[in-house]
């Protein structure tokens, strides 16, 4: 179907398209396995690669530098921590910032070390923000052609309206408990942990479908596909921070949009009057 598709397509009009709805790497990363103008699209995907690899790096580095400021609650968290921890393609990843989750009363020492790799607090643009101190982010002007931001995030979710006590129970805890990838200094959230704060984050942060949209959901599956995630602990956290559905309509949604392999009976919660 997709080879049919592209052959019917104008190429302009297709990279186009992919780039507005940024997934880019994804679409090429198919394109060039599939067939389709393979050296073409190889290229572009090689040039995510090289991009990415210098991500880790620069993170490896920052995560060393934070462990020498003493900093203890900082780990990586989402789209690029999943793409790490699971051993995905690294060229598939676009995005122009990465996450980091610390407790703010680390926020001086975060911010001096960061500030020393010539990363410095600003605004970020269009509605971003910091959301009522809930994260600062920090940019790097000289990183790649257009500049690098770091997010430092204090809460579970930057969404202001959001009851999130017990979301910030659970993440303070899991923030040091975070497991550190081999040959890295990097810190990650535990699998099962990562796995609850990615739904979450797409469910209360994104509204299930704001940009990126569908690649957010790329990392549940990534997770899925890569890691044995317990399910049913899952759904235990859910319960226990009053999450309502927000955690089992992530896992239905993905599974459904992605076939991500996660047993029915994880989100029957959400049909219980049905």
């Amino acid at each position: 179907y997709i080879k049919d598709t592209y052959k019917k397509t104008d190429r302009p009009y297709l990279e186009s398209l992919i780039t507005n709805m940024q997934i880019l790497p994804f679409a090429a990363h198919i394109f060039f396995e599939i067939g389709c103008d393979e050296d073409y699209w190889r290229e572009k995907h090689d040039g995510y690669t090289k991009r990415n690899i210098e991500i880790k790096e620069m993170l490896d580095k920052v995560f060393e530098n934070l462990n020498s400021y003493g900093c203890e609650s900082v780990t990586l968290t989402e789209n690029f921590a999943v793409v790490l921890t699971t051993n995905g393609c690294i060229g598939d990843f676009c995005s122009g910032d990465v996450d980091l989750s610390a407790d703010i009363v680390e926020r001086e020492k975060i911010t001096s070390c960061l500030n020393s790799m010539n990363f410095f607090s600003k605004d970020q643009p269009s509605a971003i923000g910091e959301y009522a101190g809930q994260s600062m982010q920090f940019f790097n002007e000289n990183l790649f052609e257009d500049g690098f931001w770091i997010n430092v995030i204090w809460k579970p979710v930057t969404r202001a309206f959001l009851v999130q006590d017990k979301y910030d129970k659970r993440l303070s805890k899991d923030r040091l408990e975070a497991k550190t990838l081999p040959e890295t200094n990097i810190r990650v959230l535990k699998d099962n942990s990562l796995m609850y704060f990615c739904s979450l984050h797409i469910a209360a942060g994104h509204y299930y479908t704001l940009p990126p949209g569908l690649r957010l959901f790329i990392d549940i599956d990534r997770l899925a596909r890569a890691k044995e995630i317990d399910w049913n602990r899952i759904i235990e956290w859910e319960k226990e921070d009053n999450a309502g559905i927000r955690i089992s309509t992530i896992l239905y949604l993905s599974s459904m949009i992605l076939k991500t392999p996660i047993p029915k009976n994880i989100f029957k919660k959400c049909f219980k009057n049905n």
